[in-house]
């Protein structure tokens, strides 16, 4: 069996006008939202197999701070950049190259491409806000296997669900 964590980058800071999309990081509430988020995949999981992320900058810092509670060096996380900006077909293409040896893999990057890519492969509606999870389970032994309805949705989170008024 296979697991993918499709994981939206946190809350992205958009003070500093002018900035390239790609070189925006977190602002305040998407740190502590990545921080969270962490910590409750870590106490659901136990342990990931790997992590691949976006290069862009809200992508890898959320991916950082889940590699940080997963005890998983930062230079271990495998950058794609052909995930930034991805269309569904090509998040598809990265999935099906993933190595054999990872079955539980965390992914971090970019809507509309992710929300899109849950729902493709579960055939559920799924819409990811910031730094959301959606877990999706595989009957295969291949990441090459994964294909339109292979998955079955089995988690799905967000941090406003942990907020309290």
């Amino acid at each position: 069996m296979k697991y993918l964590y499709v994981v939206r980058h946190a809350k992205s800071d958009w003070s500093m006008s002018g900035q390239a999309d790609f070189d925006r990081g977190l602002n305040g509430r998407g740190k502590n939202n990545a921080a969270m988020m962490a910590k409750i995949m870590k106490e659901k999981l136990g342990s990931v197999d790997l992590i691949v992320s976006s290069p862009a900058i809200r992508a890898i810092s959320t991916a950082k701070y889940f590699a940080k509670e997963f005890s998983i060096p930062i230079d271990r996380i495998l950058m794609k950049q052909e995930i930034y900006e991805a269309s569904c077909p090509t998040l598809l293409k990265i999935i099906e190259t993933l190595p054999e040896r990872a079955h539980k893999v965390l992914l971090f990057g970019h809507n509309p491409g992710f929300s899109q890519l849950a729902g493709y492969l579960t055939g559920d509606q799924v819409d990811l806000p910031t730094c959301a999870i959606a877990g999706v389970k595989f009957e295969c032994e291949n990441w090459h296997a994964v294909s339109k309805g292979s998955g079955t949705l089995i988690y799905f989170d967000y941090p406003r669900r942990h907020m309290t008024e």
